[in-house]
């Protein structure tokens, strides 16, 4: 909208620029109004995979997919015959090296033909008839598909302002705020009016503002709505970027809430791993300690074990050394029993002998056997008792070979018992060195453990404060939140005034359309003077003499310098005669200065404009 109040003003002093066949200050009743602010239902939107047609930001955006040209069109047509058209076209980027929009007016409803004013981002123009799809190009040629240069046009991105006067088929064309031509096309004298989109491009409408003839309005007061219009749409858009700005912080906000209360929820679940993580080494440790403790008490009872083992077989040991030393005793015994046995069987033998002897010589001497009987019965005696001796002998020797075997059984179930026992102690000490490999890693385990621990417990306070500090984050964005809700009822209260803004914006601009009819008479007033000026300046120039200025122009004419209109009154030094002109708005304007000739006058505007009036300008009375 504020893009549209500078383009009328702008429009309407390029106006006294060109002589034309229409006056284009006269076209100043509305009867046509779209900003594209919402969704008004004049133009119809699309949302196709060939077309994109939406609002966007307060403009008419078009992205057409398929590689032919789209046209749209408003929904009630004009019947007027002489109307003017204000609108500000913008191509967005494209790969299609030849991309346009263009403005359609003078649609015939039976879709037989239609006018279209087009532009490029090569900054050109061209003006084409479209009857019944086959392309007329009034503008340029045939060759060059009728493109004109005009080097005022903008590029890719860029508004470019379009003004047309259509009169019964003749049509003046203003390129941002500059007049470009003016072209015939009799067939059409009324019709619809659209815009058309070049195949696989993109483009932006910001407003569309139809007018017809009416009647002039003052300058200054045209002047001052405009003014007040546009401070209005100024503060609209300051609320509006403010409205954006917060809703982006508030929409910030959020993101980085849920960006935190994720993190808070990662941390809290590894938190919660690396608890199960502590507990299960805790318990791990725990089992660990009961095994160590439960290996250390069977490596204490095999310690007892081996000692008493120890104790067993240096006992065993000691008994077997007694054994053997009566084994020793015992086998000398036999030794010397032996003997005994030999030399009593060699007295036997010998004995025998002297039996025989004695019998054969009792035989011969069978006398002197009676003699001999006492020494017979006592060798007799003699020989029963070395019988028993000898049986006695016997009996001992077969004691001492029963003693023998059993110690030697004895000795034999010892040694069985000493290897055993060696077995045993061998597997033992092999079962504590396996464990003191166990306990050794373990220990191992144990330190490892340790040392995870104490790692966890490092990380379990980082992820602690982690958690507090994200916890105090979200306390922050807590307060956050309230404040944004603050600002939702601020932007809730901001609403309301633009709302009433919007109702002051109908108000004026129902004043303005009153007032542009003194616009348009002083506009017409402006170009005559800015004749006069240029013919004065030039009499300056040349030194031309203010003596050939008639004496009827001097008595007539009076020229004054317009210092400005201000909102409250103003002392302006080192400008002499100053006089002020109250006005019914409250306002005060200032002109200083009676002169009969514009030289003078002339003087005075570069006196005021170098004491910082630059705004300054000659009134003629």
């Amino acid at each position: 909208m504020r893009s549209f109040l500078l383009f009328t003003i702008c429009s309407l002093f390029s106006a006294t620029s060109f002589t034309q066949t229409l006056a284009i200050g006269s076209f100043n009743k509305i009867v046509f109004e779209e900003t594209f602010n919402f969704n008004s239902g004049q133009f119809p939107l699309s949302t196709t995979s060939d077309n994109y047609i939406i609002l966007d930001d307060g403009d008419l955006f078009m992205s057409r997919n398929a590689s032919s040209d789209y046209s749209l069109f408003a929904k009630e047509p004009l019947t007027l015959n002489s109307y003017r058209v204000k609108t500000a076209l913008k191509l967005g980027p494209s790969n299609n090296k030849t991309a346009y929009v263009g403005l359609l007016l003078n649609t015939q409803l039976d879709g037989s033909g239609t006018v279209s004013i087009e532009i490029n981002a090569k900054n050109q123009y061209r003006l084409r008839q479209i009857q019944n799809g086959k392309p007329k190009f009034i503008s340029g040629t045939r060759s060059n598909d009728g493109w004109l240069r005009a080097e005022n046009l903008k590029g890719v991105e860029e508004y470019n302002y379009l003004d047309v006067v259509v009169h019964q088929g003749s049509f003046d064309i203003y390129l941002n705020y500059v007049y470009v031509a003016s072209y015939s096309v009799p067939d059409y004298q009324n019709g619809g009016v659209g815009f058309i989109v070049s195949g696989s491009s993109k483009a932006r409408v910001d407003f569309a503002f139809v007018y017809k003839q009416g009647e002039a309005v003052s300058f200054e007061e045209f002047t001052t709505t405009n003014q007040r219009l546009l401070e209005i749409e100024e503060s609209l858009r300051k609320l509006t970027e403010e409205k954006s700005t917060l809703n982006n912080n508030y929409n910030n906000s959020l993101d980085e809430l849920i960006v935190v209360k994720n993190k808070l929820s990662e941390s809290e679940g590894i938190t919660d791993a690396l608890n199960i993580q502590i507990n299960s080494a805790q318990s791990l440790i725990n089992d660990l300690n009961a095994s160590i403790l439960e290996k250390d008490r069977n490596i204490q009872s095999l310690i007892k074990e081996n000692e008493n083992l120890a104790n067993t077989i240096s006992s065993n040991a000691n008994i077997l050394i007694k054994k053997n030393l009566s084994i020793e005793n015992l086998e000398n015994k036999n030794t010397k029993l032996g003997n005994d046995l030999a030399i009593s069987n060699a007295q036997i033998l010998s004995l025998n002998s002297d039996l025989s002897n004695s019998i054969n010589e009792n035989a011969k001497l069978s006398q002197s056997c009676n003699n001999k009987s006492d020494d017979i019965t006592r060798l007799k005696s003699d020989l029963n008792n070395q019988d028993a001796q000898i049986n006695t002998l016997k009996k001992e020797i077969n004691s001492s070979n029963s003693h023998n075997k059993s110690l030697q059984s004895s000795i034999s179930s010892l040694e069985a018992t000493i290897n055993s026992l060696n077995g045993k102690i061998e597997i033992k000490q092999s079962d504590i060195a396996t464990l003191d490999s166990k306990v050794s890693q373990l220990q191992k385990e144990l330190r490892s453990n340790r040392k995870n621990i104490s790692s966890l417990s490092s990380e379990k306070k980082a992820y602690i404060d982690s958690l507090s500090d994200f916890r105090n984050t979200s306390a922050t964005l807590v307060n956050t939140q309230n404040k944004l809700q603050e600002i939702k009822k601020i932007l809730s209260s901001t609403k309301t005034q633009v709302m009433i803004l919007l109702d002051e914006k109908q108000v004026l601009t129902a004043q303005l359309n009153e007032q542009k009819q003194i616009a348009a008479q002083f506009a017409e007033s402006y170009r005559l003077e800015v004749q006069k000026n240029r013919q004065l300046q030039k009499e300056i120039t040349f030194n031309q003499s203010e003596v050939s200025v008639s004496d009827k122009t001097k008595s007539n004419t009076i020229y004054r310098v317009q210092i400005g209109i201000f909102n409250h009154e103003m002392e302006f030094d080192g400008i002499n005669d100053v006089t002020s002109i109250p006005t019914q708005n409250g306002d005060y304007i200032y002109i200083t200065g009676n002169f009969e000739s514009y030289s003078e006058a002339k003087v005075r505007l570069i006196q005021v404009s170098e004491l910082g009036y630059k705004d300054a300008y000659i009134v003629k009375f």
